[in-house]
């Protein structure tokens, strides 16, 4: 039977043995290293970051030393009942963990953890920013407890997973959760990116139909998509569908497959990254349509809002930048306002001669008059 040919996955955690899959190694080091001094800690990334795809890949390793990982997933539980709440988290951590867990109410579940203590136990929660705001405080409260009395019981960590920063979610003052370990999944680096593309190549090379991506196209991809996991995987994974039978991909078929993701086809990622920008259009506006430098400053809440969304960050001079090129296309595209006709009729009363000296040079002073 010959192996399963392996993809590019741009939906939902990867699977290493169905998807091209990086390991991650340093990054998963780090994650275990904050399980193995047993820290409660924050995952907190855009969408399609390669959050999910981490966290399956560091339970599955830590199972191995012993470890019983419970994977929660409250994406949309924004309206749900507390008790529908306390009965879906009690029955998935007595699944997961194998041990009796009484979901009456908070209370209970804190109690029926911290009466175990012959186990190694780890609770990941996904997703935690779609928990009811009505008791998300009471959530954390009890997380909070529990990190506190960890040496006493076996629940040895809690890895909160989401798109927003914790600190965004608080309701009141006190903030319930004061763990200060936050684990940052960045986007893929350029070897990284180059190493996904050489699984594909040396997959298809040991069936006899070797699919190569040529150079040109390598950097195009490295460059178009900053390294965005879900973009990376994307986009190479089109080239593959769209084109299964060509040997190597060449600039041309990248060209038709970036048209495809800005103009043709609808991206759950871009399209997020859209509406998330129409919120605050002026200021978006501004950074894309005007010259000025903009400096990066956390305490803006659009600045805030627009980085857990993956739509701006800051570079070196802690100016405000759009990390991925290909966002910054999008919303260029977007927000730029249809032609109303002026265009074509200043053509058309154009006299191009006009704009040259009589040595056929351009006259650069006169198109700039004209211009302003």
């Amino acid at each position: 039977m010959m192996p399963i040919q392996k993809e590019f996955n741009s939906s939902g955690p990867n699977i290493p043995s169905e998807h091209y899959t990086i390991e991650r190694v340093l990054l998963m080091a780090e994650g275990k290293k904050l399980v193995q001094q047993n820290r409660y800690f924050t995952l907190f990334a855009p969408r399609q970051s390669g959050k999910s795809t981490f966290f399956t890949m560091l339970g599955e390793q830590l199972k191995t030393e012993g470890y019983k990982v419970c994977y929660t997933n409250f994406e949309n539980a924004q309206t749900s009942l507390l008790r529908s709440f306390l009965d879906a988290l009690a029955a998935q951590m007595r699944k997961a963990w194998h041990i009796e867990i009484d979901g009456t109410d908070f209370t209970t579940i804190e109690q029926s953890i911290s009466q175990v203590d012959t186990e190694k136990l780890i609770l990941v929660v996904d997703e935690v920013e779609g928990i009811n705001p009505n008791y998300l405080n009471t959530f954390l409260h009890t997380v909070r407890a529990l990190y506190h009395s960890r040496t006493t019981h076996s629940l040895k960590s809690v890895i909160l997973v989401g798109v927003q920063n914790i600190t965004g979610m608080m309701q009141d003052a006190v903030s319930p959760f004061n763990i200060n370990e936050e684990l940052e999944v960045p986007y893929f680096t350029k070897d990284e990116i180059l190493e996904l593309l050489a699984m594909h190549e040396t997959a298809t090379s040991s069936v006899g139909k070797p699919q190569l991506f040529s150079p040109k196209v390598k950097e195009r991809i490295c460059y178009m998509t900053a390294g965005q996991p879900g973009l990376v995987n994307g986009f190479a994974g089109s080239l593959v569908k769209l084109f299964p039978d060509v040997p190597q991909f060449e600039y041309e078929h990248y060209l038709e497959i970036e048209a495809h993701y800005l103009n043709l086809k609808i991206n759950k990622n871009i399209s997020n990254i859209v509406e998330k920008a129409k919120k605050h259009r002026k200021f978006v506006e501004e950074l894309l349509f005007e010259e000025s430098e903009k400096k990066y400053i956390i305490q803006d809440e659009r600045i805030k809002e627009l980085t857990v969304n993956g739509v701006i960050t800051f570079d070196k001079k802690h100016n405000i930048i759009f990390p991925v090129p290909l966002y910054r296309k999008s919303l260029h595209a977007a927000f730029t306002a249809p032609l109303n006709g002026e265009a074509k009729q200043i053509k058309e009363n154009l006299i191009m001669s006009d704009y040259f000296t009589p040595e056929g040079l351009l006259d650069i002073d006169k198109i700039i008059r004209d211009y302003q």
